[in-house]
């Protein structure tokens, strides 16, 4: 076994970080050899990074129960209270919009989506990276709103 591999959470680190020289691996590659690894099982870092469908591109805009065709994505991270967003390039797309949008939250390193619906191929590949999706069919929300009850601690807004 390489010297780079290590066992626990600095596995995971090591994967994600990819500190190997001259070594830059897709996210799919990354995921192959976790799992041939079976370093998939380790993760212990908190959750940080939820991701939050949204009609616009600021904290007021409402809640989008579309996960593929939303117009943005809130990313929102709960240990330093950041939010950013994203235009959501794929919605405008003929097919594969799910798909589309799944890789980016992949990019994204989300650790959970909320949103109303998830397409089955987007869900299937969420699973595989285990980024965990909650469903809200309440569409009067807005982002704030979601980000007030996550920092209630509720699980589901």
């Amino acid at each position: 076994m390489p010297g780079w591999i290590r066992t626990g959470s600095s596995a995971i680190n090591a994967m994600r970080d990819l500190q190997y020289p001259a070594v830059n691996l897709s996210l799919y590659v990354r995921y192959v050899l976790l799992m041939k690894l079976n370093l998939y099982k380790i993760i212990d870092t908190p959750m940080s990074k939820t991701v939050i469908t949204a009609t616009g591109n600021n904290l007021d805009s409402s809640f989008d129960k579309r996960f593929g065709r939303a117009a943005c994505y809130c990313i929102y991270d709960n240990i330093t209270g950041e939010s950013k967003f994203y235009d959501n390039e794929a919605r405008d797309a003929n097919h594969g919009a799910g798909i589309r949008a799944a890789e980016k939250m992949i990019e994204f390193k989300a650790e959970k989506i909320i949103s109303g619906n998830f397409g089955p191929k987007a869900k299937d590949l969420l699973n595989k990276f285990n980024i965990q999706m909650v469903i809200i069919q309440d569409d009067d929300l807005r982002i704030q709103d979601i980000i007030d009850k996550l920092n209630q601690g509720y699980e589901t807004p």
